[in-house]
């Protein structure tokens, strides 16, 4: 995902028109010419100011009115910064889905299959920008997957980039010590 992909996206999940972002935006004080936007979703690495980006996902109803921005700093980031982020993505990624299957002895089969899938659904929606939407947003500091309700289970769960493990109160409590 790229800036110009995720512009182009939420402009097409909006149905509206090139003319109709446009005079939103004017409303909104942001004046964008039709030759501008015509640049900006023909042309990639072109990204235009936080302003501009806020206005054209507010006027299409975009989940999040930031997620345009952080796409362009997801675009200029450093490759060093870059390959951080997305660790602590794939990492999020690959522990939910983990927290997911660990749920298989505790559900009917078929309540079970349900959740799987609808966290693959969920899964496969989230790209590093919408992620980081996520986080921000969250009041609890942490990814909302409904399904599975981590903060209220009696365990903790310690997180290192690469291996998931689950532990118990005990060995959190000699971990702490």
């Amino acid at each position: 995902m790229n800036y110009t992909i995720l512009l182009n996206q939420i402009i097409k999940e909006s149905k509206m028109t090139n003319v109709e972002i446009i005079k939103r935006c004017g409303e909104l004080g942001e004046n964008i010419t039709p030759n501008y936007l015509s640049i900006l979703r023909n042309t990639e690495g072109r990204i235009p100011s936080e302003n501009v980006s806020k206005a054209i996902a507010k006027v299409c109803k975009a989940e999040y009115e930031d997620i345009l921005v952080i796409q362009a700093y997801i675009d200029k980031a450093p490759k060093g910064i870059l390959a951080f982020a997305n660790k602590i993505y794939e990492g999020s990624i690959k522990l939910a889905w983990e927290l997911t299957l660990s749920k298989e002895n505790e559900l009917e089969e078929n309540e079970f299959i349900a959740m799987k899938q609808s966290a693959k659904e969920q899964i496969e929606k989230l790209y590093l920008a919408k992620f980081i939407c996520e986080y921000m947003n969250d009041e609890n500091e942490g990814i909302d997957i409904p399904e599975i309700k981590v903060t209220q289970e009696k365990e903790w769960v310690a997180v290192p980039l690469k291996n998931a493990k689950f532990i118990t109160e005990e060995q959190f409590s000699k971990l702490s010590e």
